[in-house]
């Protein structure tokens, strides 16, 4: 045990190393690169720069695996881990502020535009030591994917050496952290997995299913019209759920939904879901839906784990609710609408996100779903911000 610890100190000298050794030959691998170009590796590696094979190979499907395996707490380690690394990197490119290689054949919005660290290998190598932890006879294709991941970046000439080298060294970091045993031992986050079991596996389910609507939508698998047709098909198997079991559907609904809900109204998060996709989707700009989406993915989740963790203070609209939690959504709306957004547009669509899940937005007797108030308030939000431009 001794000899591991002490073999720490040295690996990360030897990564510190490796990455200040980087910056000496980003000129030279750029050109390397280069020389290798041919249509078949374009094909190749454009299929595994794509951010949607990305997220469905390192975090969609693996966390969907680990649920299935009743592993909570690795798969929201996963998502913590994605997270942790998206909101790094974001920042570190905007404290940074270094430009693309001269001849990137890409156009990026602010802050995708800078090109320190690389994004994507910092994702990739995050994700890395998890899913080594949850997938142990799958060790080397993992590496091998992240590794590929983080080559391509490479191969097109978006990135340096060096972005992509500390990308992963950051990424690893953030990975090996959450990973490591100092997480699993008995405490404070071990008693909160152990007593808040099924709030982690809804919100896992809901931050996994809203990443696959907006691949979905982006990969034209779902257009408005599907999108609103499967949200009356929710209905409908709501509806006949609360007279007779389903096959597959109840005990998934055992597994992830409130007992009130359950009882009084089978798959009600999951059904105001689709229904705000659909709105979103219906109602604005594909960008501004997809950030909306997101907004509510990511947004709801991280406010509603954070504040039952780490709330103390009682948030000032709600006393349900904890400003800390709402801080820490804000955060993460902001971060997931940044995909899709301009950073002042992801900023408004967080704050009217956030305003509104700390409402209580009540209908006669009923209280609004924040699974529908939210993607339209984000949404609304960013139109108004945009529409607002064009005529100052």
């Amino acid at each position: 045990m001794g000899k591991k610890q002490g073999n720490v100190p040295r690996k990360i000298l030897l990564a510190i190393l490796l990455g200040l050794a980087s910056f000496f030959l980003d000129a030279a691998v750029i050109d390397a690169f280069h020389l290798f170009r041919t249509p078949v590796l374009d094909a190749v590696f454009g299929f595994f720069t794509d951010i949607l094979v990305i997220a469905v190979a390192m975090l969609i499907l693996p966390a969907v695996a680990l649920l299935l395996r009743k592993d909570v707490q690795k798969a929201v380690l996963l998502c913590l881990a994605f997270l942790f690394a998206f909101l790094i990197g974001v920042s570190t490119k905007l404290a940074v502020h270094r430009l693309r290689p001269p001849l990137s054949p890409l156009d990026f919005a602010e802050p995708f535009y800078y090109s320190f660290p690389s994004l994507h290998a910092l994702v990739a190598f995050a994700l890395l030591p998890i899913l080594i932890s949850g997938f142990p006879r799958m060790r080397r294709p993992l590496i091998g994917l992240a590794f590929l991941v983080a080559s391509t970046r490479l191969y097109f000439g978006v990135h340096y050496l060096s972005d992509v080298a500390w990308g992963a060294i950051i990424g690893y970091a953030v990975g090996w952290y959450l990973s490591h045993d100092h997480l699993t031992k008995p405490g404070a986050v071990r008693r909160f997995l152990a007593s808040h079991r099924l709030e982690l596996r809804r919100k896992m389910a809901h931050i996994v299913f809203g990443l696959a609507i907006v691949l979905c939508i982006q990969a034209g698998v779902l257009t408005t019209i599907r999108l609103g047709i499967l949200t009356l098909i929710g209905l409908l198997i709501s509806l006949i759920e609360r007279r007779s079991r389903l096959p597959l559907i109840s005990p998934m609904l055992d597994a992830f939904e409130r007992p009130d809900a359950r009882r009084s109204f089978p798959g009600k998060g999951l059904l105001f879901f689709l229904l705000g996709s659909f709105l979103s989707l219906f109602l604005f700009p594909q960008d501004i839906a997809l950030a909306s989406i997101l907004v509510l993915t990511f947004g709801d989740a991280v406010s509603h784990l954070f504040g039952i963790r780490f709330g103390k203070v009682a948030h000032p609209l709600t006393d349900k609710k904890f400003v800390e939690g709402a801080i820490a959504g804000f955060a993460a709306a902001f971060l997931g609408a940044l995909l899709f957004v301009s950073a002042a547009e992801a900023l408004v669509a967080a704050f009217a996100a956030m305003l509104v899940e700390a409402s209580e937005v009540r209908l006669n007797v009923l209280r609004a779903d924040d699974n529908l108030l939210i993607p339209l308030a984000a949404g609304a939000a960013i139109l108004a911000l945009r529409l607002s431009g064009m005529f100052l």
